[in-house]
């Protein structure tokens, strides 16, 4: 067995971020890459926003482990199913198990800031509306996140 450095056992291995892919350069036909299809994501249920920080003695907030180990998770997880990446504004659908016991609305942060760091989209303050239900028959945490119409004038923008 191979002693390990202090060096390597500080080394955090985080997922490599997604790159953003063109959908016509996809070798899949036109009619199953279409621009406008939804994303649908399955990824394990995330920690409440009340377990996301907490305080460090003189150091501020820090992410805590269980956050940390979901991020890792998760964001593999969400690899693995090659979302597209939507730009500009959305509209986003969290399924959640039913034995989910935490509030509903607490769960929506840890998601959106997933979907942020893997370029899913762009920012989350492009969310024009957001629906959190518990679903029946579900062990995992369903996205759904569809694109919506530029609904500002370049102008406005």
């Amino acid at each position: 067995m191979t002693r390990m450095s202090a060096k390597d056992l500080l080394t955090v291995r985080h997922p490599p971020r997604l790159e953003l892919v063109d959908p016509a350069a996809s070798r899949l036909p036109p009619a199953v890459v279409r621009s406008d299809a939804p994303v649908i994501l399955h990824l394990p249920v995330p920690p409440s926003v009340n377990n996301l920080f907490h305080t460090k003695a003189n150091k501020g907030r820090a992410k805590t482990k269980h956050y940390l180990g979901w991020i890792n998770e998760a964001g593999w997880r969400l690899r693995e199913q090659h979302p597209r990446a939507i730009h500009g504004w959305y509209v986003m659908q969290i399924e959640l198990p039913v034995n989910c016991k935490a509030d509903l609305g607490n769960h929506e942060k840890a998601l959106s800031d997933l979907l942020v760091s893997h370029r899913v989209v762009k920012d989350d303050c492009f969310c024009w509306a957001l629906y959190i239900e518990r679903t029946e028959g579900l062990d995992h945490c369903r996205v759904t996140v569809t694109e919506r119409e530029n609904v500002f004038s370049e102008e406005e923008a």
